[in-house]
């Protein structure tokens, strides 16, 4: 490196406010502390622990520019003391200097250590930063990261809202602007049984974009579904048909409400329509589902081969089908539809979960289902749905005692209260407790509703960032 490159890299570096020196101007610089900081620079390229600390902290004795010890603090916390780091970010952070994007370290720390008040206090600033220098789309990704972090912790559905709200206030771009909007609305639906405000977000939306993309108006169509408001639901459908006119989904969305409806008829004629344009689509998948449901489980294993002869080689196939008869209660051919599936693919953990639980459920063949369960473990032995089913195995054995060492287990963890599972491991717990008489023992354990159901929300939502609206 000549002198004149060196000269512009120092400069470079004095301009810049992640590595400023001094707030004077360049001509006022001080000599030795530039240095100091180009040395300490230097060493945490040379991953020198105590040379960085050296020569930033001279750099700092003779400047107190909380800049250069914001470097130093960054420095430790990549290297083999980040302990003095962080505690260097704290010190900086009480003092009011703004941290910027640095402070997203501090924030992972304090909320890794279980300070989450401090850690949301520091984010928050972080925030405030981003959205006052336009960071908009950094700011809405570190908004996201801190609602799903803070996932566990929700227990008030008010809460929860009351931070979407804080949210919606601020304007991220597209993507996120629907995002935050969508998880309001179903959060309103699923929560309050609100769909006024189902409405009120759609229109609202509506009013910067005519026609909103598909997928927003999809989530609506479910929310009023789910509420058994049909007509309302007759609304959205009408705008997403001509956004799905000439594909599939056109079908698919008609017949589904006319199965939500109870009118079975015009949904199998929309389905067999559609499917004489698309036959190769999962138009077929959702007509066997529909005679599952109406009952003609004849017709439905007809649909069911064929796809089977269609794709001789696939097995989630036996997967949906299996979830399909189980929903409707057929547990004879949902048996059926796992023992076909582990036949094609005799190593695949969650047909041998699956398989297991189901046979456990109806009490038949404890010791095959004993053996496919282990067989699953082997591939996935810390899954706490797997390790359910071995319980309850156990349970269905007699071998209660046994059952109860795994079931004390699995709630050793407490996060298990907000998995999705967690209302039917509790249950099966309680089952367990009570058959050796210690029922009591669970009292205090309660299952954090709110964070499942925001955790379900969020995830669907997020289809809405993943596909870049």
């Amino acid at each position: 490196m000549n002198k004149r490159t060196l000269l512009a890299f120092i400069l470079a570096l004095i301009a810049s406010s992640s590595f400023a020196v001094t707030k004077k101007s360049y001509f006022n610089y001080n000599r030795p502390v530039v240095s100091d900081y180009l040395w300490g620079i230097l060493s945490s390229q040379a991953a020198n622990t105590a040379s960085v600390k050296k020569y930033f902290d001279k750099a700092y004795s003779e400047t107190g520019s909380d800049h250069i010890r914001i470097n130093l603090a960054l420095e430790l916390i990549r290297s083999d003391e980040p302990v003095e780091g962080y505690n260097i970010l704290n010190d900086l952070f009480d003092k009011g200097f703004d941290l910027g994007r640095s402070g997203i370290y501090l924030y992972l720390y304090e909320f890794k250590k279980g300070n989450k008040k401090r850690a949301e206090t520091v984010l928050d600033s972080v925030l405030a930063g981003m959205l006052k220098d336009k960071e908009i789309i950094t700011a809405a990704a570190v908004l996201n990261q801190k609602i799903n972090d803070r996932l566990n912790l929700f227990s008030d559905n008010n809460e929860f809202k009351s931070m979407i709200n804080s949210a919606l206030e601020n304007k991220y771009g597209r993507a996120y602007d629907l995002y935050f909007s969508m998880i309001k609305m179903q959060i309103c639906s699923r929560a309050d049984g609100n769909t006024e405000k189902i409405s009120e977000i759609i229109a609202s939306l509506e009013k910067d974009q005519p026609e909103l993309p598909y997928l927003i108006y999809r989530y609506a169509f479910d929310e009023y579904i789910f509420n058994k408001k049909f007509d309302k639901a007759a609304e959205m459908l009408e705008k997403m048909t001509r956004i799905t006119y000439g594909e599939p989904e056109y079908f698919a969305d008609i017949a589904e409400l006319y199965s939500e409806k109870g009118d079975f008829t015009k949904a199998r004629n929309t389905l067999l329509d559609g499917i004489k344009e698309y036959p190769e689509s999962s138009l077929l998948l959702q007509l066997a589902e529909l005679y599952v449901k109406s009952g003609d489980v004849l017709k439905a294993k007809t649909v069911y081969n064929g796809l089977k002869k269609r794709f001789p080689e696939g097995t989630y196939l036996y997967q949906i089908m299996a979830t399909v008869f189980s929903r409707y209660k057929m547990e004879a051919e949902c048996l059926e539809a796992y023992k076909e599936g582990i036949l094609k693919d005799p190593e695949n953990a969650e047909l041998l979960n699956n398989y297991s639980y189901q046979l456990a459920q109806n009490s038949k063949d404890l010791d095959k289902a004993a053996e496919y369960i282990e067989k699953a473990l082997k591939n996935r032995p810390g899954s706490v749905t797997f390790l359910d089913t071995k319980a309850w195995i156990y349970y269905k054995s007699g071998k209660i005692e046994e059952a109860e060492k795994i079931m004390d287990g699995i709630f050793e963890n407490a996060d298990v209260l907000n998995d999705p599972s967690s209302e039917e491991l509790l249950e099966h717990l309680k089952v367990i407790k009570k058959a050796l008489n210690k029922a009591g023992e669970i009292d205090n354990i309660q299952i954090n509703k709110t964070a499942i159901m925001i955790s379900d929300i969020i995830l669907k939502s997020s289809l809405i960032l993943k596909a870049a609206l």
